[in-house]
């Protein structure tokens, strides 16, 4: 498996067909679209991918992020607390942080939960800091 996240202008597709190429015989398929209508970013920044292991019973501290991000869970189920509001996400689903919000994760499972992590971070900007 194999899980990309790239940033392209609002409105653009991610992929297009090459006039006079064969077409792959499996698609792509888009898990989850965040929209950036001010991301607050100006100058450079940096993609941050990260895959995340989170054993039985393992929970991170409240955190904010430095840029705004996009999570999947591959693996197991993650619990969040996103600003005091609790969900739980199943294997290929995905949600989105901003800075402003704040943010716990636990794996309140008997299994691993595995998410992978894409943040766009501003140049000087801290990926996680704790609060």
């Amino acid at each position: 498996m194999v899980v990309a996240a790239y940033p392209v202008p609002h409105g653009a597709k991610p992929t297009v067909a090459i006039v006079g190429q064969p077409v792959p015989a499996t698609l792509n398929k888009t898990l989850y679209t965040f929209t950036l209508d001010s991301p607050g970013i100006s100058g450079g920044y940096s993609v941050i991918q990260q895959v995340l292991d989170f054993a039985p019973a393992s929970q991170t501290l409240k955190n904010r992020h430095g840029g705004p991000g996009v999570i999947t869970v591959l693996q197991g189920d993650a619990t969040v607390t996103i600003d005091n509001v609790e969900k739980t996400y199943k294997v290929g689903d995905s949600f989105s942080l901003t800075t402003s919000q704040t943010m716990q994760a636990f794996n309140r499972g008997s299994t691993d939960l595995l998410v992978a992590a894409s943040f766009l971070l501003p140049d000087g900007a801290q990926l996680t800091t704790n609060v």
